[in-house]
């Protein structure tokens, strides 16, 4: 219950970097990350934990589907890598 008081807002800055190309689509891959910490009350210890992980979840993750051709697909998927509260950040 005293972990409710270690999560206070922040200013979480989202960044979008060049990871690499292809030939063969028209975009760059691209990866969304912060450089923000990540809230100490997911850091600390598994109680604290527990708790926080109801507050913040992963987000920003990078999902990219080129057509190529008529059923030919490309697809590149990268996992959510920030922790964020859309109640509190």
């Amino acid at each position: 219950m005293i972990w409710k008081l270690t999560m206070v807002p922040r200013t979480v800055t989202v960044k979008i970097r060049e990871i690499g190309s292809l030939e063969s689509i028209e975009w760059p891959l691209v990866n969304m990350y912060s450089p923000t910490p990540v809230p100490t009350a997911l850091q600390v210890c598994r109680e604290s934990r527990m708790e926080a992980i109801h507050t913040y979840q992963l987000c920003f993750g990078t999902v990219m589907i080129s057509r190529k051709e008529k059923d030919d697909y490309f697809s590149f998927i990268r996992s959510p890598q920030t922790y964020f509260s859309y109640e509190m950040d």
